[in-house]
């Protein structure tokens, strides 16, 4: 499940089902596209239950928190890219937020890093995880970004850095299928968003990647 973070892997799915996608268009092809090629960063902790999830992040803060300081030599489209640090630090702070560990045991918060092109200066702006027992009333980190984003890209003077989803452990994660797609229908697509790729059982390596 591509959705979000209380879930466990699908036993009828995988990242090489194949999907076959074809628009409206009656002049259009069918593109033949595995789940893996559609979306190439899925959730860290898929197909682990909550405890493995702990763990797993326990494990990975002390790397993670090593290779941040580099964020500062990330190529992306911006020309300063120290806001990286600090705006992983935020989104972190924003985990403590969150107090419904009963609900499920990981939690989640993101921020956003914007300038003001006239000064130079850079705002941030931070939200938490709103968990529900029923999953689906639950509101994502990133979804509660999205609407204060949208108002500021409408100030032309504004312009968004980055922005970045971390469990409270530090690892940053892809935004979830909800958020990415109020993202791409709202014209933040080319956001520039931080993320993290397991290498193996032990090795997370991050990545600036697009929305």
């Amino acid at each position: 499940d591509a959705t979000g973070s209380n879930t466990t892997s699908s036993s009828i799915m995988s990242p090489n089902t194949v999907f076959v996608l074809q628009s409206a268009d009656a002049t259009s092809e069918p593109w033949h596209v595995t789940l893996a090629e559609l979306y190439p960063h899925p959730p860290l902790y898929m197909g682990l239950p909550v405890v493995e999830q702990q763990r797993l992040g326990q494990e990975m803060q002390p790397q993670i928190s090593s290779q941040i300081p580099l964020l500062a030599n990330t190529k992306t489209t911006t020309t300063s890219n120290t806001f990286w640090k600090d705006l992983w630090e935020k989104a972190q702070q924003a985990t403590q937020e969150d107090t419904r560990d009963d609900v499920h045991a990981i939690r989640y918060g993101a921020a956003a890093a914007l300038m003001d092109t006239t000064s130079n200066q850079v705002s941030y702006i931070t939200a938490s995880q709103c968990k529900a027992l029923e999953y689906g009333a639950t509101l994502d980190a990133v979804c509660q970004l999205v609407p204060p984003l949208v108002q500021q890209q409408q100030q032309q003077r504004m312009i968004i850095l980055g922005l970045v989803q971390v469990d409270q452990y530090g690892l940053p994660h892809a935004p979830f299928a909800p958020a990415r797609s109020l993202l791409v229908e709202h014209g933040l697509g080319d956001t520039p968003v931080l993320t993290s790729r397991r290498q193996d059982a032990m090795m997370l390596q991050l990545h600036v990647v697009t929305a």
